[in-house]
């Protein structure tokens, strides 16, 4: 259980704070004097947020030990960037210009994903969004005023997702947040069966999937092959470029160290790529060009899901939950 008080920089309780650990379904918000709890957490690590509109995002990681009771108070502090947006308005593509719809599109299938199950996702609030497009070198950033509000009727989920930045050029997308999941209200039995299903079927071979398995060693034996490449114009994976996790990864006593070459090409045994991916994917021509012709057509029937991850600047750190921490 947590439990703890949020005040402003004056002192004063901070009611309807948002209170939540990040990337699970257990959140709430402060009362009227400000405090808070949270009860069921399941032992293990976690980023406690808090989020107020008009004052800055806070994040403390913590470690929660079974049947353990903390308190974690927190001091909201302004956030001067949004008091500034009034004098830099002028930058950014507000809903009224006609740019903004071409620009939330891109937002929108960048943000939410390309698949089956990201067609029925609907953004409750898109009137928080603002973008800043740079015709120079085409690129696109995303701002919200406020947490995205997320419907996602394929899992069941409600999201609040606070942004923290978003940029796109070209084929270089780059976007991190915090995420809250509540769970939706199913209309029978059998919705709930599906909403289930979808999730365990959205988790298998998933980023997060990969994640829980390197870090406790099981990549292999969840279905995970590794291949470090040094080009991606001639892709093979073969048996002399195969590594182990702990060829990749280090632990360093709080925390992993990821740390590889060139390419890490990972290979999803489990399931096989999907028709539907292959033909919206911007990476076919990388990963399954022997799967395309030359008008774009599927003339092969996919193989395993591939995946691709080049560290741009060298080790990155990953907390004990596989937060990545740099």
């Amino acid at each position: 259980t947590i439990t703890g008080k949020v005040v402003d920089e004056k002192g004063n309780p901070l009611q309807h704070t948002i209170v939540f650990l990040d990337g699970t379904t257990i959140g709430t918000s402060t009362d009227i004097d400000g405090n808070y709890q949270l009860e069921g957490i399941p032992p293990g690590y976690y980023d406690i947020v808090f989020s107020f509109i008009g004052f800055e995002n806070a994040v403390y990681q913590i470690n929660e030990k079974n049947g353990g009771a903390r308190i974690q108070n927190h001091k909201m502090e302004l956030d001067m960037g949004q008091l500034e947006e009034v004098e830099v308005v002028s930058d950014r593509i507000r809903r009224s210009e006609s740019s903004w719809l071409t620009h939330y599109t891109t937002f929108k299938k960048e943000l939410l994903g390309k698949s089956q199950n990201a067609e029925q996702c609907v953004i409750e609030n898109p009137e928080a969004l603002n973008f800043n497009f740079t015709k120079r070198d085409a690129s696109l950033f995303a701002y919200s005023k406020e947490p995205i509000q997320i419907r996602n009727d394929a899992l069941g989920y409600r999201i609040s997702y606070i942004l923290e930045s978003f940029s796109k050029k070209n084929s270089d997308l780059r976007f991190r947040g915090n995420i809250r999941f509540k769970n939706l209200e199913p209309i029978n039995a059998q919705e709930k069966r599906t909403w289930n299903r979808n999730r365990k079927l959205s988790y298998r071979g998933s980023f997060n999937h990969f994640k829980k398995a390197l870090l406790n060693g099981r990549a292999k034996e969840e279905g995970f092959r590794l291949y470090l490449v040094k080009s991606l114009n001639k892709l093979e994976l073969t048996p002399e470029n195969q590594v182990n996790d702990l060829d990749i990864i280090v632990f360093k006593g709080n925390h992993y160290e990821l740390d590889f070459k060139h390419f890490l090409v990972i290979e999803f045994r489990k399931e096989k790529e999907s028709k539907r991916f292959l033909a919206q994917s911007e990476s076919v021509n990388i990963l399954y060009k022997d799967l395309i012709n030359d008008q774009g057509m599927l003339v092969k029937n996919p193989g395993n899901q591939l995946s691709i991850i080049k560290l741009l600047r060298g080790p990155i750190r990953l907390d004990l939950s596989g937060q990545v921490l740099d």
